[in-house]
């Protein structure tokens, strides 16, 4: 008899925890070869949650994609319930899952994050449960050698900023190389936090640098003036992911554009043994006519390449000029 009253009791919590976070997704089958490929969450992904809920994520970018395949990047708790309250599963880094559905959003770590209903391969077979965000890559691309790039999102509340985690997977899935960054973006009103800027991937087919496999950067930005976008490179040695500092780029219409970027040796303008950092910054006034003034203002930082000890290395700036001219306004 208690058994029976204790399974009725599991089976109304699980429903009512369903029918409030979260909503059926797609349960098609991933065949194995899906697995290497990049995991789609460039394009935003509509739920059945109510418009009206105020739910940060309806359509954004970041939400893994029903039937996709990711992994756990961190040892990650699984629960019984979409709430998170019921421990069903602990997972060890590496292992592959299943995106079932998006099932709405926690605060458990101290950000607005997505919930996910997963399934996993245990002993005991195939089995499902539910994961926050913060444990799991929500991008998993492809490099050309079929090394794969994953990204974790985080939130840092001491630092109050967002925390990506940056893998580097040999074909097997396995993690050969890790970095960190902090990611500039805004956060607007009070904590915790959404994350609402979108992400994009670049592979670099060459820098020209020595001792350099592979090469990649991920984007950030918001699509909208005024607020700025963010790049992250990254470099592999054969024994560590190199970060490099964030560029930026940031404009409002008519009036200023800011931005940076990084020049390397295998570019049109690069400098064998070197790498440019070029920051530049466009103010623009109205003039007579159909014309508008553009004062430019020009650095160009250099860095000594050495594939060991890059980080430590002190740019010497080689160029700073300003300079005006005039073009035809285009607004």
């Amino acid at each position: 008899m208690k058994q029976l009253v204790l399974f009725l009791i599991l089976t109304f919590v699980l429903a009512s925890c369903t029918d409030k976070d979260g909503v059926t997704g797609s349960t098609d089958s991933t065949d194995s070869a899906s697995i290497a490929n990049p995991i789609d969450s460039t394009s935003p992904t509509s739920t059945l949650i109510d418009d009206d809920s105020g739910d940060p994520y309806i359509y954004s970018d970041i939400i893994n994609k029903a039937g996709s395949i990711t992994l756990t990047t961190q040892p990650t708790q699984v629960y019984f319930d979409s709430l998170l309250q019921i421990p069903l599963d602990q997972l060890s880094i590496e292992e592959h899952i299943r995106i079932e559905s998006y099932c709405g959003t926690t605060t458990k770590n101290n950000w607005i994050e997505p919930v996910y209903k997963i399934s996993y391969q245990s002993q005991e077979g195939t089995k499902s449960g539910y994961v926050s965000q913060s444990y799991i890559a929500c991008r998993v691309d492809t490099l050309k050698s079929q090394q794969l790039v994953t990204l974790t999102l985080s939130y840092n509340k001491l630092k109050e900023k967002f925390i990506g985690k940056i893998c580097l997977l040999n074909r097997g899935w396995n993690i050969i190389g890790t970095s960190y960054v902090e990611l500039d973006i805004l956060t607007e009103g009070d904590a915790p936090y959404s994350y609402s800027y979108y992400f994009s991937f670049e592979e670099i087919e060459s820098t020209g640098l020595d001792g350099i496999t592979e090469s990649f950067s991920i984007h950030t930005g918001f699509d909208a003036c005024g607020y700025p976008s963010f790049d992250y490179m990254f470099l592999w040695n054969g024994q560590k992911l190199i970060a490099f500092p964030e560029t930026y780029a940031i404009a409002e219409a008519g009036q200023f554009h800011q931005y940076s970027y990084w020049i390397f040796p295998a570019d049109s303008l690069g400098k064998k043994g070197s790498i440019l950092k070029i920051i530049e910054g466009d103010q623009y006034e109205d003039a007579p006519g159909d014309t508008q003034i553009i004062n430019k203002d020009s650095t160009v930082i250099e860095y000594k390449w050495n594939k060991n000890s890059f980080l430590s290395a002190t740019g010497d700036t080689i160029l700073k000029k300003s300079r005006t001219y005039s073009v035809e306004a285009d607004y």
